[in-house]
């Protein structure tokens, strides 16, 4: 059995795979977050508000859609609008 020092060594004599796989995701990461702005925000309340109608409030696969949707859309509307 190995001690935790022992399993954190692995990942320093790894390559570095972020340094590689980050600048090849830029490029569509860029691209995404143009599109992004306010839709999704609003596509989160309207979510948000048939949830609460249809009552799917007490399933727990529903409820972390709508508030992610909406952070997803405020982060790209500000990033949007620092440019």
């Amino acid at each position: 059995m190995q001690n935790a020092v022992q399993n954190y060594c692995i990942f320093l004599t790894r390559q570095n795979i972020f340094c590689n796989f980050a600048p090849k995701k830029l490029k569509i990461m860029k691209k995404a977050l143009k599109k992004l702005g306010i839709w999704p925000v609003y596509g989160g309340v309207l979510l948000l508000l048939a949830g609460y109608g249809l009552g799917w409030t007490d399933h727990n696969w529903f409820l972390p859609i709508p508030p992610l949707l909406i952070a997803i859309g405020i982060a790209g509307y500000v990033c949007r609008g620092e440019r």
